[in-house]
């Protein structure tokens, strides 16, 4: 009987402590501690993908927005991104961090979940171009010793697992053209656009070199068709929700100047089939798809002569390239 009764006293008192133990507490409550040793480490370094990792898993949406708020602070990211700022923001992120690196998922994913809809902040929306930056200077640093931008990526995709990147999404928004009372009075280069796991993006002209938004030596199409790390996992509605809306209300003004001015504005292909002629005949003159269109060159659509360079490129790396992409939602 008095075993009993002893059992029944120490059972009686975990009950009572039970609300107390450390792995009871919510899970907002524990964010604070967590974010403060998440500050200590440098934004995008190897550290900090393990440290976001295990945190990610104990937070809701608004911990996590916090969270995203938190990160933005220690990178001491200006209110309005400038060229200006590279060098200043590359000294806050580890320069060492590949682009097929789990962190970029890790924080790709925290985004997706601190903003559910589409109320991405603005700082958020553009540290997109400060990541794709890093990745294509990470891409020179490491393999493009005495090689251009195009034969560094093929040398450095050349290492990595074929499913890991994409060669076949669509570059349609990446190759704008200047008109100005509905005229072309300017071209830019031909473009095509690589992926690894979607999330790290890059673009690349048919000179071979990278496109960027924010660059050391900017260029006119690196500013108008440039990369821009995805946020999204896949081409879906959260990519439009996350990557591609956000870019007409949060984009840098320097950027919005140059896209819209006194010279005209930079426009992407439209995306209208031949089989849509009927219902948009001034649209399908602006096709991606159309032959004889504004954008074609040489009988060519501008999608046949992505994709001409695109296969290219993929000869480069050493594979052909056999199946298309297809999504139920493809605003691109």
């Amino acid at each position: 009987m008095w075993f009993i009764m002893i059992w029944q006293v120490l059972l009686l008192a975990v009950l009572i402590c039970l609300p107390f133990l450390p792995w009871r507490k919510c899970r907002t409550c524990s964010v604070p501690l967590q974010a403060k040793r998440l500050d200590q480490l440098t934004f995008a370094s190897l550290a900090r993908a393990e440290t976001l990792k295990e945190m990610r898993r104990n937070l809701d949406q608004a911990s996590s927005a916090q969270l995203v708020d938190q990160i933005i602070a220690s990178l001491e990211f200006p209110e309005e991104l400038e060229q200006k700022h590279l060098t200043w923001l590359m000294g806050q992120m580890d320069q060492n961090l590949p682009p097929h690196h789990a962190f970029w998922r890790e924080f790709a994913r925290l985004v997706d979940l601190a903003y559910p809809d589409e109320s991405l902040p603005k700082q958020v929306h553009q540290l997109r171009y400060l990541i794709s930056y890093q990745q294509a200077a990470w891409v020179r640093r490491h393999y493009g010793q005495g090689k251009s931008d195009w034969q560094a990526l093929t040398s450095y995709l050349s290492t990595l697992p074929r499913r890991s990147y994409q060669l076949r999404q669509s570059a349609r928004l990446h190759n704008k053209q200047l008109f100005r009372r509905e005229k072309l009075t300017q071209s830019l280069p031909l473009n095509i656009k690589i992926l690894i796991h979607f999330h790290s993006e890059f673009i690349l002209d048919e000179k071979g070199n990278f496109a960027l938004i924010l660059d050391e030596t900017p260029t006119l199409n690196g500013q108008v068709n440039g990369a821009s790390f995805n946020y999204a996992r896949a081409n879906n509605l959260r990519h439009y929700q996350l990557d591609m809306k956000p870019v007409g209300p949060h984009d840098p003004v320097y950027r919005k100047k140059i896209l819209r001015s006194k010279a005209g504005a930079y426009l992407s292909p439209a995306r209208i089939y031949w089989f849509q002629l009927r219902k948009s005949k001034a649209g399908w003159n602006h096709s991606y798809f159309n032959r004889q269109g504004i954008f074609s060159s040489g009988g060519n659509s501008r999608a046949a002569q992505v994709a001409k360079l695109r296969k290219e490129f993929s000869r480069d790396i050493g594979f052909r390239l056999c199946q298309k992409i297809k999504s139920w939602y493809n605003k691109e």
